[in-house]
């Protein structure tokens, strides 16, 4: 052997091919005679594979892909009108296909007949891969210089990227060392060390499950596992829905699509679709998950759901009319006029529906009773006008920043809510005051929570001089923040919905985190928020 740098290694019961940086030489296993192949020339060779069909395959560097077959030697140089130089690895699944890595150019897959690239954009991690292995599970491992991915042949474009992203340990693999044993697990020669990546005999799910949550009929949630059926004027429908990816659930995309309505699937990152107005027919609601964006036979949920016709475009109600045509028609004008009240009452409710939500984030009574103090400020002092409204400013300029967002960080909520707190001080002067003692505790908690439950307090309690409101703010250990406040009810309470505690409540159930504790003794009105870690990802 000329050269002693091996690079690669392969053999069956009659020889074996050493791939090395000057070529490959191939040793008789019975004499131990060595041969220099000639054919590939003094470059440097990094793989040597040998296939269910005892063909024999050279990854060289510069000189494409070789296959040795009935000893004849085939040079592939030029893969589908692009130049293949440098070959890293080589690999077969089940199927005889043959994959092979390359430096620069993406990954290929030979099916005997054509020749396949993947790339970055069938969601390859890098184009460059330092190796190649099958698995026991038929799962081909992917190499990279900072991690592994792990590519599925039956759906090519199904690939998982493992790092310290999702949990994996570093993998800088060295190239082509790769080796899969007796059970099918692969074992990594990596710069950390050695790695074994399982092929465990479980069957793993390899897609995010979706999974229909809540449906609702203008704003009302239905038992939508047992009705199915619905009234033409029923037709306001919004749909909640999640995928379960517990590896790197920010990663999640969803598509949907109502069939019978939308043309084509719609892509987000939304767990909610609505469709208003829609007219009576039959529809199946349908929503697929993917991880890495390739929606290709991945799972799916649907739900199948009829929205009735109304009772004037029945046949037999086009027949009474045609009978009766004479003698009914002030009775079909009357009809008519009902039918356009009630349709006037659905858009009606529709819009108090949008204006108490609306209502939910300003509270018009709060705004009026602030310029009322600023007024008074003006008066006595224009200096503190000033920082009244830069703190005015500040708390609306803060609603409208974190309303759109899941969660926001404590601190960020701690400032709103003194913002809010300087405000209700120069309404109430000694009658209110607001105890934060959570003592630098870090965390996430939705945008507006804890503002919200303090405007309750100050909206259902009396608050005077002589009888002052406290509100405390506080963490408990059990990882809740606690808003307490005394109860001192009002003689003559005002109006409300309740629609922004139920709100809250909701919001953290659709979202799977722990339930808001609401709790009343008589004396003190609690609500507990749970406090979400700063190291979770949303």
């Amino acid at each position: 052997m000329e050269d002693n740098n091996v690079l690669a290694i392969s053999g069956d019961e009659r020889q074996v091919w050493l791939a090395t940086f000057g070529g490959v030489t191939a040793v008789n296993q019975q004499t131990g005679a060595c041969t220099r192949l000639d054919a590939l020339g003094n470059g440097y060779v990094y793989s040597v594979f040998r296939d269910s069909r005892r063909r024999v395959w050279f990854g060289t560097d510069g000189k494409g892909l070789v296959v040795l077959k009935n000893n004849q030697f085939r040079h592939i140089t030029e893969v589908n009108g692009q130049s293949l130089k440098t070959v890293y690895s080589i690999a077969e699944d089940r199927n005889g296909h043959i994959w092979f890595s390359t430096d620069k150019d993406g990954l290929f897959r030979y099916d005997g007949k054509k020749y396949h690239r993947y790339g970055t954009e069938n969601n390859l991690h890098r184009l460059a891969g330092t190796g190649l292995a099958m698995d026991g599970n038929g799962q081909l491992l992917i190499a990279y210089d900072d991690g592994v991915d792990i590519l599925n042949p039956a759906r090519p474009g199904h690939v998982t990227f493992c790092d310290a992203a999702i949990g994996a340990p570093d993998a800088d693999v060295n190239l082509n060392a790769l080796c899969r044993d007796a059970q099918g697990n692969i074992w990594l020669g990596a710069r950390q060390g050695i790695l074994r990546v399982a092929a465990f005999d479980e069957l793993f799910l390899d897609d995010p499950q979706p999974g229909i949550t809540a449906v609702s009929v203008f704003s009302e949630p239905v038992d939508f596992l047992n009705q199915t059926t619905f009234s033409y004027d029923q037709n306001y429908f919004v749909f909640n829905f999640t995928g379960l990816w517990y590896t790197d659930p920010e990663s999640v995309r969803y598509r949907y699509r109502l069939d019978g309505f939308d043309p084509d699937w719609k892509i987000s990152k939304d767990h909610i679709a609505s469709y208003p107005n829609l007219p009576p027919g039959r529809y199946t609601f349908r929503v697929q998950t993917s991880e890495h964006g390739n929606f290709e036979r991945v799972p799916e949920a649907f739900w199948s759901f009829t929205v009735e016709q109304p009772y004037w475009t029945r046949w037999w109600f086009v027949l009474l009319a045609l009978v009766l045509t004479g003698g009914l028609f002030i009775v079909f004008i009357k009809n008519r006029e009902q039918r356009l009240q009630r349709e006037a009452q659905l858009k009606r409710k529709t819009v108090e529906s949008q204006f108490e939500a609306l209502k939910s984030q300003i509270n018009p009574h709060f705004l009026f009773n602030s310029f009322n103090t600023l007024i008074a400020i003006i008066e006595e002092s224009p200096k503190m006008a000033v920082e009244y409204v830069e703190h005015l400013s500040d708390f609306y300029r803060s609603i409208i920043a974190y309303r759109e967002r899941d969660f926001i960080s404590l601190q960020e909520e701690r400032d709103l809510v003194r913002s809010f707190d300087f405000l209700l001080k120069k309404r109430f002067e000694d009658g209110f005051q607001l105890v934060d003692r959570l003592n630098g505790q870090t965390g996430l908690i939705m945008p507006l929570a804890l503002q919200m439950l303090v405007e309750n307090a100050v909206k259902h309690n009396v608050i005077s001089a002589a009888r002052p409101l406290t509100v405390e703010i506080f963490a408990d250990s059990n990882g809740y923040v606690v808003v307490r406040n005394n109860i001192q009810p009002k003689i003559k309470p005002e109006p409300s919905t309740h629609f922004g505690l139920q709100s809250l409540v909701h919001r953290y159930r659709l979202l799977g985190e722990r339930p808001v504790i609401v709790e009343n003794d008589g004396a003190f009105f609690v609500v507990k928020v749970p406090l979400r870690s700063s190291a979770s990802v949303f």
